[in-house]
């Protein structure tokens, strides 16, 4: 189970590893499998039926001869019962002398039909020969106490058939001599005067079972031990009755000759029995010639098969292989890949389609770039249009009310540091340096201390090697302002500390104040980048946005609570590169801004 399951196995990821394999096996089950399957079931049909016709010809032709020996014997029994009951013949054998006309006359009437088959002989109660319908019969004598004459006395009501074997230990002297026949002469008083015998020799029954018989087959005659007692040159060569006598009378033998079907058929009550040995006319060398040619034929369709899935394969996998390369080329990003055309079927029309298909997406690639850019262009412009009008709008609230309360040196101050804001906020530049991100943040800073009359004390710090360092225009200001205006406001005092690091991959901006804190919901919102729906709070959502469509979603802000109070909120840029200071710190520039 273990072998075949690991046999499955092989042949699975044989069949997975290419088209072309998968191919040349479909070729071999729809050409060869079904030739070699045919190929047998016919081998086996003609068997068989060759078989059954040998059969039915062996079965008439040993019915043939069996019917054949059977009426000569018939003819015989019925000359020897005809004779048996003449006077002249019991008178005949009385007398001493052998030269009665009349006695051979009758013998030679009576044995007419027989004649032809078997010699007849009148033997006298001591076994010797008086008549007889051959040559120089007379004064040979058989014993009359045993053999076929002792045969005869035991059954005078019928003939008794004696067969006489052939080869070493015959009992005849004579091994011409097949069968004698022998029937009792008895008396008005039943006293036997002499016998009547039949004797067919060799030569009677070659002329009777072999003359119609096929070169290529034999037919044996023997006894009721299985002895031969005819033979023709075939059976005689392969001591046909012993091999079957020796196979007939074994405890699991099944009469049969290696070559040859035999089929047995008895003689009447005679012992005698006819074996009919036929070869069969589809023999095991003809079986196998016959396979070998069904293998001969498989081997050639193989081998058209192989040169033909080779071919077709070449034909189907050359431009897939190609349609691979170029989808594996789309698949690393290289939309400009295209397939060579040139064939017209359908893998030339799935051609055209990939090259139509990657020409499509390449272009809706870049309209989608383009937009994407010009999209984020006008948003960027927009979140910035609406930060500075609301930081504006809050200066001028302040200039307003220091107008008011009269005319004093702060507004100069105040209105210089808001012109140098404005001024960087209106030009065309989207990034600026760290520098003036910083400073921006300071003038603003100055801006609220006139503001609320010095009660926030603001530290800056950026390393120097930081300078240089460009971000997005007005990302630190928004944060600054938060800070002040939620941060600090119901605050009579505090501070906000503004610090720039490279830390850990990040360029981490940090606004910390001492205020009162976060509220839960926009610490939450920070955090997870979630502005839907926002309200108020413009200048975080904004900053953040624009840091995300400038770096991607791993930047943006970020929010904590110190363990000392307060909010501390991190804005998160890659490091970029930067020019001169050094990362340790040395060379920064802190200011303090204190009213």
């Amino acid at each position: 189970m273990r072998w075949n399951r690991l046999r499955r196995s092989h042949l699975v990821r044989y069949l997975s590893g290419s088209f072309r394999k998968k191919l040349l096996v479909s070729f071999i089950a729809i050409s060869v499998v079904p030739l070699v399957l045919c190929g047998f079931v016919m081998i086996t049909v003609f068997r068989h039926k060759l078989r059954q016709e040998n059969h039915t010809e062996a079965m008439e032709e040993i019915s043939q001869e069996c019917e054949l020996l059977t009426g000569r014997m018939e003819e015989i029994s019925s000359s020897m019962e005809a004779l048996q009951g003449q006077e002249m013949i019991q008178s005949g054998l009385s007398r001493k002398n052998s030269g009665d006309a009349e006695v051979n006359g009758l013998l030679y009437e009576k044995t007419q039909e027989a004649r032809n088959f078997a010699r007849f002989d009148l033997l006298d109660a001591d076994g010797v020969c008086r008549y007889t319908t051959g040559q120089g019969q007379n004064g040979e004598s058989l014993p009359a106490y045993f053999g076929i004459l002792g045969m005869a006395e035991e059954q005078p009501a019928s003939m008794a058939v004696w067969a006489c074997r052939t080869g070493s230990g015959s009992t005849e002297s004579n091994t011409e001599v097949r069968i004698r026949c022998a029937r009792a002469v008895q008396d008005g008083n039943g006293e036997t005067v002499g016998y009547l015998t039949a004797t067919v020799t060799k030569e009677n029954l070659e002329r009777l079972l072999a003359s119609s018989l096929p070169s290529r087959d034999g037919i044996l005659l023997v006894n009721r031990w299985y002895e031969e007692v005819y033979a023709t040159t075939t059976a005689h060569q392969l001591d046909a009755a012993a091999v079957l006598r020796s196979a007939l009378f074994a405890a699991d033998g099944d009469p049969e000759l290696e070559g040859f079907e035999t089929y047995a058929r008895p003689v009447g009550d005679t012992g005698l029995t006819v074996i009919l040995m036929k070869r069969p006319l589809f023999d095991v060398a003809m079986e196998h010639a016959m396979h070998r040619l069904v293998l001969l034929f498989a081997a050639i369709s193989l081998s058209i098969c192989a040169l033909a899935s080779v071919k077709v394969s070449q034909n189907f996998t050359k431009p897939i292989l190609v349609m691979n390369r170029a989808m594996g080329e789309v698949k690393k990003g290289n939309l400009a890949v295209r397939i060579p055309e040139g064939r017209t079927d359908e893998l030339g029309q799935l051609s055209s389609s990939f090259n139509a298909m990657t020409e499509r997406i390449d272009q809706n690639l870049q309209e989608r770039i383009e937009n994407e850019k010009q999209l984020n262009e006008v948003r960027i412009a927009m979140m910035q249009a609406q930060l500075n009008p609301h930081f504006l709008y809050n200066t001028l609230d302040s200039i307003k009310w220091l107008a008011k309360a009269g005319g004093v040196p702060e507004i100069a101050q105040l209105s210089s540091k808001l012109a140098k804001i404005l001024r960087t906020a209106i030009s065309g530049e989207p990034m600026i340096t760290l520098a003036e991100e910083f400073s921006l943040s300071e003038n603003y800073a100055s801006i609220q201390n006139i503001r609320f009359a010095n009660k926030f004390v603001f530290t800056f710090s950026l390393p120097a090697f930081l300078r240089e360092r460009k971000v997005p225009k007005l990302i630190l200001q928004p944060i600054v302002e938060n800070a002040c205006i939620h941060g600090l406001e119901e605050s009579d005092e505090g501070t906000v500390e503004v610090t720039a690091v490279q830390d850990d991959g990040f360029l981490i901006l940090t606004v910390a104040d001492s205020g009162s804190g976060i509220p839960e919901d926009m610490f939450v919102r920070i955090n997870t980048h979630n502005w839907e729906g926002i309200r108020g709070h413009l200048g975080l959502s904004n900053v953040d946005r624009i840091v995300r469509m400038n770096y991607g979603d791993r930047y943006g802000l970020r929010a904590e609570r110190p363990a000392e109070g307060g909010t501390r909120i991190q804005i998160l840029l890659p490091p970029g590169n930067t020019e001169g200071g050094k990362q340790d710190g040395s060379g920064d520039t802190p200011g303090t801004d204190r009213g």
